[in-house]
């Protein structure tokens, strides 16, 4: 099966146009999320190759580029930086020895501050485009006096709906950058092993686990949730989903861990996970309370491992 060559003619032309476009493309719906995800991919090759030439025009020449087309802005600057700033700090901490895992937390946490950054600056437009969704959403519902029990029902769980989407939209935002730059990381390595080359990577899925000092700040945040003000309890909610989302993560980690153990077949393992997408939201808490308990007990032993 032929390689992919990462240093080839179609890797450097194709890596430069999409690195150089990304900040033109990011408006257009669905192919714009896309192009991103594949300008982080060529960002982090280029710089854990140490091809610093080739980083060094797409990252000056895509916001140059943007800037001519549409203006200089703060919340181009924060576009450009999401891909180009997370991508060459994860590339780099990478090329140079450093752990996967800390290189992805590190890279995570810029990314995450530079959306929630962007967020910020945006915030009036962007709750007004969620005010006028629900506006929308509300007339195609039935409308009078004489309204059905079930109508009236509709009406209330769309509005609750919407009130909570529109509580917990900066995690959601945030979730959704880190989302993107997990899938470049994961065909970055693809990429790599496919051609032949070797590429740092995270261990098996199956010894995943948060770190223990995570848990002090979930209990803070529990805390200010249950004690602070109003402001304090969106804080906490949006902190929450965000740490809440990667304890699942961890704790189907540990499941995973447990089913290959007692050997379960392809076919029950499709049983199983298929209970929690019809569970939905009570399957990702009881996952996320499953990986919260592992970072305290460690159930797999897997500190002991690393000590030796």
């Amino acid at each position: 099966m032929p390689r992919w060559p990462l240093s080839g003619p179609v890797a450097v032309y194709l890596g430069l146009f999409i690195a150089l476009i990304f900040p033109v493309a990011g408006g257009i719906p669905v192919l714009g999320y896309l192009i991103d995800i594949a300008a982080f991919f060529f960002v982090m090759l280029f710089a854990f190759s140490g091809w610093n030439l080739r980083l060094g025009v797409a990252t000056v020449g895509s916001i140059l580029i943007s800037s001519i087309i549409f203006g200089p802005s703060l919340l181009l600057v924060g576009l450009w930086a999401k891909v180009v700033v997370t991508g060459t700090v994860y590339g780099k901490m990478l090329s140079a020895g450093r752990k996967p895992a800390r290189s992805f937390m590190a890279a995570t946490i810029m990314l995450t501050a530079i959306v929630l950054a962007m967020f910020w600056m945006e915030r009036e437009l962007i709750y007004s485009a969620v005010e006028k969704f629900q506006s929308m959403v509300m007339l195609a519902l039935p409308q009078g006096s004489n309204l059905a029990e079930s109508d009236t029902n509709m009406a209330v769980w769309v509005t609750q709906l919407i009130a909570l989407f529109r509580r917990l939209l900066p995690s959601l935002v945030a979730l959704a950058g880190v989302t993107q730059f997990y899938i470049a990381v994961t065909l970055l390595y693809l990429v790599f092993r496919g051609a032949g080359s070797f590429l740092p990577h995270f261990v098996d899925f199956i010894f995943w686990k948060m770190p223990f000092f995570i848990i002090y700040l979930t209990g803070s945040l529990i805390f200010l949730r249950l004690l602070g003000t109003d402001i304090m309890k969106t804080v906490a909610d949006n902190c929450l989903l965000f740490v809440g989302i990667f304890y699942a993560v961890f704790g189907f980690s540990l499941m995973e861990y447990y089913l290959r153990k007692i050997k379960l077949s392809l076919f029950m393992k499709v049983i199983f996970y298929m209970g929690f997408v019809f569970l939905q939201v009570p399957g990702l808490i009881f996952a996320a309370v499953v990986g919260l308990f592992d970072s305290y007990f460690d159930f797999r032993h897997i500190r002991a491992k690393l000590i030796g």
